[in-house]
């Protein structure tokens, strides 16, 4: 049994892991056909785990958006925090946009 444990926190940190780069395409990067690609991959490849992708996307949003840019005791000596602000109100909306068409898109097939 521990090791279908295993494989479960493995693939759910392959999720996060995963989502926080696609988001990251949207969100620090020009909205392109790469970012809007890597979002399809990854809700075709967990589409059977809706709500795990979700609740992935959302943590990637407050790391994305928030965690990011406030100093952290546990963060190792070497990190530094980014230069320049989080990304803007109008960024965030419109990624959230893409990202909710999308969605629609593959998960209603």
């Amino acid at each position: 049994m521990r090791h279908t444990t295993q494989v479960v926190d493995h693939s759910l940190d392959l999720l996060n892991s995963r989502a926080l780069i696609a988001l990251s395409n949207y969100l620090y990067y020009d909205i392109d056909d790469h970012a809007h690609y890597s979002m399809e991959i990854l809700f075709k490849n967990y589409k059977p785990h809706k709500q795990e992708v979700h609740q992935a996307l959302v943590r990637a949003f407050q790391f994305l958006v928030i965690d990011r840019f406030i100093p952290h005791p546990d963060d190792p000596p070497y990190y530094t925090l980014p230069e320049g602000p989080p990304p803007s109100k109008a960024v965030i909306t419109m990624a959230k946009k893409h990202i909710n068409q999308i969605a629609k898109k593959i998960w209603k097939k």
